[in-house]
């Protein structure tokens, strides 16, 4: 899925079937212009809890999504349909009762993005090496100017570096799982372009599902970084030299 298809997508689907159904908040949008559809909602969530969290059909909430007149007319060619149903895929399955996780929002960013993020929050335990293979995202390669374009963005998450692929946009449920110092998830991939992730150590039922994003994500040694690992240390060194 090429870097326009991936990010329209995300924008759209993110918006129907998350920030309008289970967040009060508009997530991150790829396009800074974007303004949330104004579709039937109820009909939406109608969807979610009788074929997916019921029946546990996400296939079949799929076709009753593109039966919707809006998804019908946007919608046309088999590739359009496909990349649809592949990345509607990644969001439904959110809400399956076997996934373990919920998409949830957090204020410890808000100093840098003057708003609520995401974040992601177990409602089971989860045991070392265990897989939250619904927590899933899609990456796309970046070319050099689009990797210029995404570096004038501010707070944007979305973009990882890796060793094998270089510079990615990574969008899905899992572009939510944010940063720590010390995660209790690793990324793991499936495939050439999905990621998800793999337990390291023992979450429990409301602890922040976390990974690393890399050593210098934050600026040299994450020396910028917020994580809640971060911010003990903080405290901590701040009463040690209270207590001088």
């Amino acid at each position: 899925m090429d870097l326009q298809t991936l990010s329209t997508l995300d924008d759209l689907l993110s918006d129907v079937l998350l920030d309008g159904v289970s967040l009060w908040f508009q997530t991150h949008k790829m396009n800074k212009d974007y303004r949330p559809l104004r579709l039937n909602q109820d009909k939406i969530l109608e969807i979610i809890q009788r074929r997916v969290i019921v029946e546990r059909k996400v296939t079949e909430a799929i076709k009753d999504l593109l039966d919707i007149e809006f998804f019908k007319k946007l919608f046309q060619t088999e590739k359009e349909i496909q990349d649809f149903t592949t990345h509607a895929r990644r969001y439904l399955s959110i809400y399956l009762p076997t996934a373990g996780f919920e998409i949830s929002h957090t204020d410890r960013y808000s100093s840098v993005t003057n708003k609520s993020e995401a974040c992601v929050i177990a409602n089971r335990p989860f045991e070392v090496g265990n897989e939250l293979r619904y927590c899933a995202g899609t990456i796309a390669n970046l070319n050099e100017q689009e990797e210029k374009d995404l570096e004038n963005r501010t707070s944007d998450f979305s973009v990882i570096k890796t060793s094998r692929k270089g510079t990615c946009l990574f969008l899905g449920p899992a572009r939510f799982v944010n940063h720590d110092c010390d995660p209790n998830c690793s990324f793991m991939s499936a495939g050439a372009n999905v990621i998800y992730f793999k337990v390291l150590k023992p979450i429990n039922v409301n602890d922040e599902i976390t990974t690393h994003y890399g050593d210098n994500y934050f600026g040299t040694n994450n020396q910028e970084c917020l994580c809640a690992t971060c911010e003990k240390y903080v405290y901590y060194d701040l009463v040690a030299a209270d207590t001088k």
